[in-house]
């Protein structure tokens, strides 16, 4: 009887919520931020579901361990039910503020001002040159040791380079990753909508994706790697489809997917061939990052008690508690050998695994309505913004980083200094080209 609810509930659902987001004005097959968002939560925490319940994943139900089906039906109401009222909280939000997204309607960008695309240049310049200092303070680079190393010793070098980083790797990584990706974001969205296209524009957008892709590729983590292609591929769509993700686009990602990343693999994950590299890239994709959910329904309250708030920020360390690092616990509690090896790992899942870990099931029915109505409110300020490449890249970033939901710890958007750093460059931008006006977007 819990195998034919479960069949019925996972092919119901999304449908239900699909027509919650339509009467929202959002819809998966054009681009915003609510809907790749959404998109990113049915592929990393939804749909690999299916094999996890049924077993069909021998990495996962042999690997690690997740063969208990009623945890896995747990995990599946979970994630069905944060989405669910995600799109409500869209809806309703959407209904109150009586707001519509435009990003999708508008058909022209001006280009960058001449000191716009100097300030832009001198951010990318300031964002080399915190990558090559961080690259001189770790032992070696990861992706260097790939070409011959053991897969060992590419974990622990990748290890040296984040979680065991000895010093403050977020600050760095502000700059190496989310500043180097969104300026090119904007010189590419401003070749784009720039009718002279000429060689200096071109070889600019080369130079710029080479050192955004050896950034996100030193450490050999497949994420930043694939979250900047997606970004380019998303600044293509808004400005040459009108955000709408039409068939050739799609087939054309698709496949440099399949072409890339099973490649990556083989690289960087000691993969043996292609066919296993794929699968392997196929079981990431779409149980890689719900499996981990299953490991916090069987630690909490069982293994250890629910968290209160613990696991979220202490800010300058104001509050009377030390914050207990969720996702590392996670990690040290299922794969002990890691940390005899010298490997800090991690066990980042969706976001509403954090709610329950801090606050049983009540965090999880309640908060993901919030979570869905702020990010409408996001979007809908940001959509009026001027028409310009700044634009394009901001929304473009913040989709990208807000998708993350689908994959990290909720508390990451508390105090959140990336974002808030990414904003002040482009308002900062903005106001020095307009002398201090902010000028908004009057399409409706």
């Amino acid at each position: 009887m819990l195998n034919l609810a479960f069949v019925i509930l996972f092919f119901t659902i999304p449908v239900i919520i699909l027509m919650i987001l339509h009467r929202a004005g959002v819809h998966l097959s054009r681009f915003s931020i609510v809907s790749l968002v959404m998109s990113f939560m049915f592929l990393q925490a939804y749909v690999g579901l299916f094999s996890l319940y049924f077993g069909l994943d021998s990495y996962r139900f042999f690997g690690n361990g997740i063969q208990d089906r009623a945890i896995v039906f747990r995990v599946f109401a979970f994630s069905a039910w944060s989405m669910l009222a995600m799109s409500v909280g869209v809806l309703v939000t959407q209904r109150v503020l009586k707001a519509s997204t435009i990003s999708n309607r508008i058909t022209s960008y001006r280009t960058l001002f001449p000191i716009e695309t100097y300030l832009v240049l001198f951010l990318g310049i300031l964002s080399a040159a915190v990558f090559f200092l961080y690259l001189t303070k770790v032992p070696e680079i990861a992706l260097f040791r790939s070409f011959g190393g053991t897969v060992s010793e590419v974990q622990i070098a990748r290890s040296n380079m984040g979680n065991s980083f000895e010093g403050k790797v977020h600050w760095y990584r502000l700059f190496m990753h989310d500043g180097l990706f969104l300026c090119s974001f904007i010189i590419f969205a401003n070749y784009l909508v720039t009718k002279k296209k000429t060689i200096f524009r071109l070889l600019l957008v080369v130079l710029i994706f080479m050192l955004a892709i050896f950034s996100a590729a030193a450490s050999t983590e497949k994420g930043p790697i694939i979250n900047y292609l997606v970004g380019l591929f998303l600044v293509f769509t808004v400005i040459k489809n009108h955000g709408k993700f039409s068939i050739k686009s799609i087939v054309f990602a698709g496949l440099g997917v399949v072409f890339l990343i099973p490649n990556l693999f083989v690289l960087f994950a000691g993969s043996s061939d292609y066919f296993s590299a794929f699968q392997l890239f196929f079981s990431r994709v779409v149980t890689g990052q719900i499996s981990p959910a299953y490991w916090y329904l069987e630690m909490f309250p069982h293994v250890h008690d629910y968290l209160w708030g613990s696991s979220f920020p202490n800010p300058a360390g104001l509050l009377p508690f030390e914050p207990f690092n969720l996702t590392v616990e996670i990690s040290n509690w299922k794969n002990p050998e890691l940390a005899k090896l010298g490997i800090i790992g991690s066990a980042p899942t969706v976001y509403w695994a954090e709610l329950y870990a801090n606050f049983g099931t009540t965090g999880v029915i309640v908060i993901p309505f919030i979570v869905g109505g702020l990010l409408y409110i996001v979007q809908s300020l940001i959509d009026r913004l001027e028409n310009s490449p700044l634009k394009i890249a901001f929304v473009v970033w913040l989709a990208l980083h807000f998708r993350l939901l689908a994959g990290s710890s909720i508390s990451n958007y508390f105090v959140d200094n990336v974002m808030m750093a990414m904003l002040f460059i482009i308002l900062a931008v903005h106001l020095i080209s307009r002398r201090g006006v902010l000028k908004l977007s009057m399409a409706q």
